[in-house]
């Protein structure tokens, strides 16, 4: 378990620069899908949780999910499809504030 509030998991931790956690997490809230996994935040004494890419709004065939954070401070994510495209999906750049 990472931090508080994880309903159902936390995948996936790494450590920012800046001495967050960040880590892939499913969020359910009011939604009926297990597929809506996304990437958020937490400072290492359990405070400041919040979402870094978030699946609420997303399409219920995406998961976002393998992130890091590169030598320039910025955090890559993939977002990737289930089922029928059976694929990769998109990665993202982002500012990792």
């Amino acid at each position: 378990m990472i931090g508080h509030l994880n309903i159902n998991g936390a995948l996936h931790p790494t450590i920012l620069k800046d001495g967050r956690v960040m880590f892939t997490s499913f969020e359910s809230e009011a939604l009926r899908d297990a597929r809506t996994w996304a990437i958020w935040t937490i400072h290492p004494d359990g405070t400041v949780w919040a979402p870094l890419f978030s699946a609420l709004g997303a399409s219920s065939e995406t998961a976002r999910h393998f992130m890091t954070q590169i030598s320039d401070g910025h955090i890559i994510a993939e977002e990737y499809y289930f089922q029928h495209a059976i694929g990769f999906g998109t990665y993202f750049k982002m500012s990792a504030s």
